[in-house]
C-alpha cells in the first residue's frame, strides 16, 4: 500500500486550470508617488498632477459613500483608461484589478458629469479681450490677420446599431462626423456632432467656392490661410493620439452612449488644458448629456444672407491677398 501511494504521489498531475487574479491598483497611493508618473502619462494619458486635479473637480460631484470596495479615483483612472485606449471593458478591470460590472458603472457615471462639464469648458469666448487673445495668437502663427478659429471635420467610428440608417459615411462604415473650432492652443471652443452621412463632399456641395486656375497671390492666400487652420487638424491630431478609443469603432451600444464617450473626450483636453497639463505634448502627431447636440441638416440650398455672406467673403479674401504679398519675404 505505501509503495501504491509513493507512486501514485509521483504520477500526479499539475492542476492546469488556475487563473491570476490581479491585486486593486492604489491608485491613491500612486498619485503621491512621484515614480508612477510615467505610469500615470502611458496608460492615462496625463500626469499624475493633473490626475489629482481632475478627481478635485470630478468628486463633487458624486454623494459620500460610507463603504466602497474601490475609492473614487479608481474610478476615475478606470475612465481614463477606457478612452485612452482601445481595450474593452474586460481587459480594462483586469489591468485595474477591479470587477467588470464596477467598472463600467463607474466609466458611464464619470461620462456622464464630464458632460455635465461641456458648456463650462467647451464655449465660445464672451468678452472682446478673449477674441482679441485668440486673434493675436492666430496672427503669431503664420501671420494671419483677423482670425477668430479654426474649423475642421473628423470621422469616428461607431458600432453598427440596429437604428444606424443614415450613420454610414463614405467609406460605408458607421459613424459621426464632427465639425468642430477651436482657437491657437488647439482648444476646442464648439463643436457638432453629426451622423457619418453628412460627408465633406456633401457639406461641399453647398459651398459657393470658385472654381478655375489659382494666380499666384490665390495661392499665397491658401498657402497662409491652410498653414493657420492646421491647428484644428492638430487639435483633432491630438484627441485621436491620446485618447485610442476612438482607433477602433466606439463600443457603446446605443447611439446617445456612444455619443456621450465623444462629449467626454471633447471635454477633457480643455479641462487638462487649463491645468497646465505638462504630459499633452507629448501625444503629437506622428506625421506633419444626450443627443441634443445633433443638429438637422438644413439641405433647402442658399439663402439671401448665404449669398450676401458669400460677397463679403470673396472681397475679404480679396483683401488679405493684397496685404499678404506686402509682408516681408513674399514677393
Amino acid at each position: 500500500m505505501a509503495t501504491f501511494s509513493a507512486a501514485f504521489g509521483v504520477g500526479k498531475k499539475k492542476a492546469t486550470n488556475r487563473f491570476h487574479v490581479p491585486v486593486n491598483l492604489d491608485v491613491r497611493r500612486m498619485m503621491k508617488d512621484p515614480a508612477w508618473n510615467e505610469w500615470f502619462k502611458l496608460n492615462l494619458r496625463c500626469s499624475q498632477r493633473t490626475f489629482e486635479l481632475l478627481c478635485k473637480l470630478l468628486e463633487p460631484h458624486f454623494p459620500p459613500v460610507a463603504y466602497l470596495r474601490y475609492n473614487f479615483e479608481t474610478g476615475v483612472a478606470c475612465t481614463l483608461f477606457h478612452l485612452g485606449s482601445s481595450d474593452g471593458y474586460r481587459e480594462i478591470a483586469a489591468a485595474m484589478g477591479v470587477s467588470k460590472a464596477w467598472c463600467v458603472k463607474a466609466v458611464n457615471k464619470m461620462i456622464r458629469v464630464l458632460c455635465c462639464k461641456c458648456p463650462e469648458y467647451v464655449k465660445v469666448p464672451r468678452s472682446a479681450e478673449e477674441w482679441e487673445l485668440i486673434e493675436e495668437g492666430f496672427r503669431i502663427v503664420n501671420g494671419f490677420p483677423w482670425c477668430a478659429g479654426a474649423v475642421d471635420g473628423t470621422l469616428v467610428e461607431i458600432m453598427r446599431h440596429h437604428n444606424s440608417d443614415g450613420w454610414y459615411n463614405y467609406k460605408g462604415q458607421a459613424s459621426f462626423n464632427i465639425q468642430a473650432v477651436c482657437d491657437h492652443r488647439k482648444n476646442f471652443l464648439s463643436f457638432d456632432i453629426r451622423p457619418g452621412s453628412w460627408s465633406d463632399s456633401k457639406i461641399w456641395k453647398y459651398s459657393k467656392f470658385d472654381d478655375g486656375k489659382l494666380n499666384d497671390e490665390c495661392r499665397l492666400y491658401n498657402f497662409i490661410h491652410s498653414s493657420t487652420k492646421m491647428k484644428i487638424e492638430g487639435a483633432f491630431g491630438l484627441l485621436k493620439e491620446r485618447f485610442r478609443v476612438f482607433k477602433k469603432a466606439l463600443p457603446e451600444k446605443t447611439i446617445s452612449s456612444a455619443v456621450r464617450t465623444v462629449l467626454a473626450c471633447m471635454v477633457l483636453p480643455n479641462i487638462m488644458i487649463d491645468f497646465e497639463n505638462d504630459g499633452i505634448s507629448e501625444f503629437v502627431l506622428r506625421e506633419s448629456d444626450g443627443v441634443e447636440g445633433i443638429k438637422q441638416f438644413n439641405e433647402s440650398g442658399p439663402t439671401v444672407g448665404d449669398m450676401m455672406a458669400s460677397r463679403i467673403g470673396k472681397q475679404k479674401r480679396k483683401e488679405f491677398t493684397k496685404m499678404f504679398m506686402t509682408l516681408p519675404g513674399r514677393n
